[in-house]
C-alpha cells in the first residue's frame, strides 16, 4: 500500500513564494517553451515540461507535447514523494 508522505515543513513558505512570483495561471511564454525544447533535445526525451505546483494544481508552464495546462492536486503527491526520497530539494 502506498502512503502519501506529509508535506514538507516549509510548504507554507514555498507556496507563499510561488504565489509572490505571479507565474501561476499565466499564458504560455516562449522563454519557457524554449527551455523545454532544449531539455528535450539535450536529453533525447520525447517529452519535457516545466511546471509549478501549488496546493491545488500542477501548472504546466511549458510542455513539448499537447497536454492540459493545469492538472488537479492529485499530481502534487508525486512531488512530495520525490522530495521524501531526496530527488528534489527546495532549500
Amino acid at each position: 500500500m502506498f502512503v502519501v508522505p506529509p508535506p514538507p515543513a516549509n510548504e507554507a513558505e514555498r507556496l507563499d513564494f510561488l504565489v509572490s512570483c505571479g507565474i501561476l495561471d499565466t499564458p504560455q511564454d516562449e522563454r519557457f517553451d524554449r527551455l523545454t525544447r532544449i531539455a528535450s533535445r539535450v536529453y533525447g526525451a520525447d517529452v519535457a515540461f516545466l511546471s509549478f505546483v501549488d496546493d491545488r494544481y500542477q501548472w504546466m508552464k511549458a510542455i513539448t507535447i499537447f497536454a492540459p495546462r493545469r492538472l488537479r492536486f492529485f499530481a502534487v503527491w508525486a512531488v512530495w514523494s520525490w522530495m521524501s526520497f531526496g530527488y528534489i530539494n527546495w532549500s
